[in-house]
């Protein structure tokens, strides 16, 4: 159960990608319970059971190409999943399986302290006939107990053993809530149940947009301008879900502004829930060794650091007010504690305009580092850096084939090599859906049209805004063209992929680009419109605007919390931006025209409104929804597991 800040809860980090607007219900308005046998979640269980996908958003899941043609197992937590036939699968924890792995056929497999006796089998040979066969193959243990039972519940402890050495594989505590939660989930699963007396298994929960830098592209920037926040008893609710847990993932903002979050990893003793894996992601500026040395405690934990570039000039144009040498300090520190699979390290970084360049360098330096890499393609926000907007694509894109075709021969031949980092985190099909994304843009570029815009900006507008630009935006958000505009700069040409399925493109004029919401339209063009002109001409005039007061992201941190905004649906975010806009343009900020009127949908209170408290007006609603662009990343693409392990090679 993926919880996002609008309170919006999903099934995983993947379903935002394929799901549009669609949820399974919200935490402002219902507990966590309630949600979890409600009917959206019913129904998405149903689906599955029935293998009826059609018009679902799982039907259209990223994951499979993420994860190298697989999705997601049911997950234990335990070191052991299951193979095939009588075998299952383990990865042997790092630090023993990197001192011993030139004797590996040296290693003992120990079931509750007796040997195991028939080493090196053939895999197939463990698969039909078990018996306590097994193999160590590339740092992986395949298995079969003595009995048949699996060992991911069977409740015994298996060790591998060389000399005076010894490495225990994960196993789950069967006698806590928790184990009893997983074993009546795992028996709900394979019983194709719909309603279940079982408890979520894993919460994934964006608690604040709460930050201390100030990254121009964060999907969180507009939602904490309008100060939207969880009610105050969703937390409670979380926290009270954790002795049932296999993993918590607890996320911002940044955490370690939370005080609830730096409280849980003083105080957590794992007595408390013996199973959990604690995870997080931070930008790793604010990990002192002190804060570290807590995460020890923990048998296993799942840490995510964001950094967005391994080169120091990019890193800090993207995190701006980080400092690449403090968080690469954070970063290593973090790295000497890990030990895959039962402590994770990944490195998360989004790939946009701003970075693509520096692609193979960063894989590379994952590789020769050892760093489990995460990349994570920007396409819904902003404008500027995603990798579906262009103004001109075989311009913007200079570089990018050759980058892709380098990465991938990187990838493969670190593959063959068997590099840890790909042994922790396998990258391929991270790299390959980036240079579909690019091969399906040039594809839709094949065809364009010259859209000249002329600008007139009679007040001087221009040099008080912070990224101006013009975007031509389809409908269903699908695709999207645009171009920053500069001061003292009065034509600009944008290329325009014309396609029959785009029945309009909205002409909007955006003071600042990383302010999603903030655009103002100009007019409409035809698609049929686009077809029939080699070169449309589009006339705008700037109106008078001087700048509101955008402080940095640290203020926000006490203003939001004694004014927050529970949201029951994420349009209502574009509607309290609208009614943020309307008073700036009131106290004389922003666009300034003649005529200001009200915005036709505004909250009366930012605080915890009802669906009562907006205009009721459907059509409307959903089209600023749309506008806005407020597709938000719930997640990163996080491991679910080691992505390809287990296969034989």
């Amino acid at each position: 159960m993926v919880i996002d800040l609008t309170g919006e809860v999903v099934p995983c980090a993947y379903f935002h990608f394929s799901s549009g607007d669609q949820n399974l219900g919200n935490t402002n308005t219902r507990t966590i319970a309630e949600i979890w046998n409600g009917p959206s979640y019913r129904e998405l269980r149903d689906r599955h059971v029935r293998s009826d996908f059609d018009g679902h958003p799982c039907g259209a899941c990223v994951a499979p190409r993420l994860m190298n043609g697989r999705f997601p197992d049911f997950e234990w937590g335990a070191g052991f999943r299951h193979e095939e036939g009588h075998c299952h699968i383990a990865q042997i924890p790092e630090h023993f399986w990197q001192k011993h792995r030139e004797h590996a056929e040296e290693i003992a497999v120990l079931e509750d302290g007796v040997p195991l006796t028939v080493p090196a089998s053939v895999h197939d040979d463990i698969r039909k006939h078990g018996g306590g066969r097994y193999s160590i193959w590339h740092g992986s243990l395949y298995l079969s107990s003595i009995d048949g039972t699996s060992p991911v519940t069977n409740g015994r402890n298996y060790e591998l053993r060389r000399g005076a050495d010894a490495a225990r594989i994960a196993q789950v505590h069967s006698n806590t809530r928790s184990g009893s939660n997983l074993a009546l989930s795992y028996q709900e699963f394979c019983t194709g149940q719909v309603v279940l007396n079982s408890k979520p298994s894993k919460i994934s929960f964006i608690e604040t947009s709460d930050c201390n830098i100030d990254c121009p592209s964060c999907s969180q920037n507009e939602v904490r301008l309008v100060g939207v926040r969880h009610r105050p008893s969703t937390g409670t609710d979380v926290r009270n879900s954790i002795p049932f847990l296999q993993e918590l993932i607890w996320h911002g903002g940044e955490p370690f502004l939370i005080p609830e979050f730096r409280e849980f990893l003083k105080n957590y003793e794992i007595t408390q829930n013996p199973n959990l894996s604690f995870g997080f992601m931070s930008n790793g500026t604010m990990i002192t060794a002190a804060e570290a040395e807590r995460l020890k405690k923990f048998d296993r934990f799942n840490v995510t650091i964001s950094v967005d570039s391994f080169v120091r000039e990019t890193y800090e144009r993207m995190r701006a007010g980080a400092k690449y040498d403090r968080v690469m300090e954070s970063l290593n520190r973090l790295l000497k504690m890990q030990n895959w699979p039962q402590r994770k390290v990944t490195v998360a970084m989004i790939i946009g305009k701003t970075n693509i360049l520096d692609l193979a360098f960063n894989v590379n330096y994952a590789i020769e580092n050892e760093i489990a890499l995460m990349l994570n393609p920007i396409i819904h926000y902003p404008l500027t850096d995603r990798l579906n907007a262009f103004q001109d694509f075989k311009r913007d894109t200079v570089g990018w084939s050759e980058v892709f075709e380098e990465t991938i021969d990187l990838v493969a031949s670190a593959s063959k090599r068997r590099e840890r980092s790909l042994r922790f985190l396998d990258a391929t099909g991270a790299v390959k859906e980036l240079q579909r994304m690019y091969k399906a843009a040039e594809a839709r570029h094949e065809r364009c049209r010259r859209i000249t815009v002329r600008v007139d900006d009679p007040h001087g507008s221009l040099r008080k805004m912070h990224s101006p630009g013009i975007a031509f935006q389809s409908r269903n958000q699908q695709a999207g063209s645009y171009a920053p505009i500069r001061d003292g700069v009065s034509s600009y040409d944008v290329l325009i992929p014309y396609d029959d399925a785009f029945e309009s493109l909205d002409i909007q004029f955006y003071p600042n680009l990383y302010e999603g919401a903030g655009w103002t339209g100009v007019g409409r063009v035809e698609s049929r419109d686009i077809q029939a002109s080699a070169n449309r001409v589009i006339d705008i005039a700037i109106p008078r605007y001087d700048a509101p007061v955008r402080p940095r992201n640290i203020l926000y941190l006490k203003s939001n919390r004694s004014n927050a905004l529970h949201v029951e649906d994420r349009r209502l975010i574009f509607d309290a931006y609208q009614e943020l806009a309307f008073r700036e343009q009131r106290a004389g900020f922003g666009m300034r025209r003649d005529s200001a009127t009200e915005p036709s949908s505004s909250l009366r209170s930012k605080a915890a409104p009802d669906c009562d408290d907006v205009q009721d007006d459907a059509a409307q609603r959903e089209l600023n929804a749309r506008r806005g662009w407020f597709s938000f990343l719930v997640n990163y693409f996080r491991p679910y597991e080691v992505a390809g392990y287990g296969r034989d090679q």
